[in-house]
């Protein structure tokens, strides 16, 4: 069986955050994963998910909000 290598590995941080991802609703995470992880336009996102661009940035900003809540850096958290 092949060594696989650390570096091919996936960090921590990125299981943790595909973890918390897909504790998002449908929508929200959709979303986050194709306006902000594939960085599609707008426009591109809205057609996709079958919305408007409008509803693509409430859904972005909710899940974006709730992934800051569930990956603990939520503004004005207390760290102590």
């Amino acid at each position: 069986m092949p060594d696989i290598a650390a570096s091919d590995a996936p960090s921590e941080d990125a299981i943790t955050l595909v973890e918390q991802l897909s504790r998002l609703p449908r929508r929200q995470r959709e979303a986050v994963t194709l306006r902000v992880i594939d960085d599609l336009p707008e426009a591109e996102v809205a057609s996709l998910m079958g919305v408007s661009t409008g509803s693509v940035k409430v859904h972005k900003k909710r899940g974006l909000d709730r992934l800051r809540v569930l990956l603990g850096h939520e503004q004005g958290a207390s760290h102590g």
